[in-house]
């Protein structure tokens, strides 16, 4: 019907992905404690955002820690 009548009908075209990270201090164990969320942001093809959701998949969430973790080991070596 759209299409008959010139109209454009918008399609999800960008998407960005939004992470928090927030450290605590943890003074029992001299160390840190670490929490991220994910977000995905999309917008359509007029420019607006379609939907937001977080990102709750535990493989994305795996794969930052262990960066973190190899990120802190090489920083406390000094490599």
């Amino acid at each position: 019907m759209a299409a008959l009548f010139g109209v454009q009908t918008p399609w999800d075209d960008e998407q960005k992905i939004r992470a928090s990270v927030i450290t605590r201090k943890i003074e029992e164990r001299n160390g840190y404690a670490v929490r991220l969320t994910m977000q995905r942001i999309v917008w359509d093809t007029q420019g607006r955002i379609s939907r937001t959701e977080p990102l709750d998949e535990s493989e994305m969430y795996q794969e930052f820690f262990d960066k973190l973790s190899k990120a802190v080991f090489l920083e406390a070596q000094e490599l």
